[in-house]
């Protein structure tokens, strides 16, 4: 490869091989790689907008041909309604200073109506303090059921069908297909591992990571001092994602990691209570204290009925430290929050 044009790493239909070529128009002189939108008039009856997203890639250009292939070869040909799909990947060297630098570049549709970060910002609403509710949170079941139900769905096509694990799953790589729609669509899958061999994994990235949405076995402990090594990773690493996803939607922020003490003698891992007064702020913090398993999100305050009952009963399935514990994405779509929930 060289430093001015790009290897294709799948053939290019005509349609994504224009959306490519607007952006060679289009691109700036600097080398950094960045995230724009660009629009295609293949169809002048038309004006779709596409994403176009550039990266540095972590690893060398070798493996990360061989690794890409894998991922790329099911992603490009299958098309499931909660997993984005992606039509062109292509990658090229370049020299940033006196390093040489692998690029890639991937083409995948605009989804009009936002992530779920933005949608729980803005529908949810804290409780007043002082309001007569106790501080409980006024769930909307209607629509997140219907959020949760579909990652779940995109999650089993991906941990059965292509044999991923995702890695990063949060409201933010979350998006909703088209305003005022809640279909939701599972994006960023370029970090995604693959998860093909007993469900084992030796290469875990935890920059791909964000830390309040980690699971245990996610963190690399090797880098923490006085830890052992972490499990390998499984299909079940993104299901406590699945839960840390579940509080937000509740709560309209993001979970807040405490320090979790299990009960002496306890027989479920459930039995215990938090340290409030020592909520875990920093990303190195939440890393060390989730990796010794001595942190867990903080569940949200939901009322007494049956349906906020369920779906803090489904949030504690997702974050038990024990990989075993928690349950597959199929397993988890037919848990009773879903049999009871419109």
């Amino acid at each position: 490869m060289s430093s001015t044009h790009w290897e294709p790493l799948f053939p290019h239909d005509a349609f994504s091989r224009t959306v490519m070529a607007k952006l060679d128009c289009k691109r700036r002189s600097a080398t950094r790689p960045h995230t724009e939108i660009f629009v295609t008039y293949d169809d002048p009856k038309q004006d779709e907008k596409f994403v176009i997203k550039e990266c540095y890639s972590k690893i060398d250009a070798i493996t990360f041909k061989e690794t890409m292939a894998k991922k790329f070869e099911h992603l490009m040909q299958w098309n499931h309604s909660n997993v984005i799909k992606y039509f062109g990947l292509e990658l090229q060297q370049v020299k940033v200073l006196f390093d040489s630098k692998l690029i890639y570049r991937i083409a995948s549709p605009y989804y009009t109506g936002g992530d779920l970060k933005m949608w729980a910002e803005k529908n949810v609403t804290p409780p007043m303090t002082g309001s007569g509710n106790h501080g409980e949170l006024h769930v909307r079941h209607d629509a997140v059921g219907a959020f949760l139900r579909d990652l779940l769905t995109g999650l089993d096509f991906l941990h059965t069908s292509v044999k991923l694990v995702h890695c990063d799953i949060k409201p933010a790589n979350l998006m909703l297909k088209q305003e005022g729609h809640r279909q939701v669509i599972i994006i960023d899958l370029d970090d995604a591992v693959l998860n093909d061999v007993g469900g084992e994994q030796s290469e875990t990235d935890n920059a791909c990571c964000t830390p309040c949405y980690a699971a245990p076995e996610l963190i690399d402990c090797t880098a923490l001092e006085g830890i052992a090594k972490a499990p390998p990773i499984s299909c079940k690493t993104d299901i406590w994602s699945v839960g840390c996803v579940a509080i937000q939607l509740c709560t309209g922020a993001a979970p807040v990691v405490c320090q979790w003490q299990k009960a002496k003698d306890a027989t479920n891992e459930w039995e215990g209570s938090y340290s409030f007064g020592k909520q875990l702020k920093t990303k190195e913090n939440i890393l060390y204290q989730v990796a010794r398993l001595k942190a867990k999100p903080k569940l949200p305050d939901l009322g007494d009925d049956k349906l906020d009952q369920l779906l803090l009963s489904f949030i504690k399935s997702c974050l038990y430290f024990d990989m075993d514990s928690r349950k597959t994405a199929a397993e988890l779509q037919i848990d009773d929050y879903f049999t009871q929930v419109n």
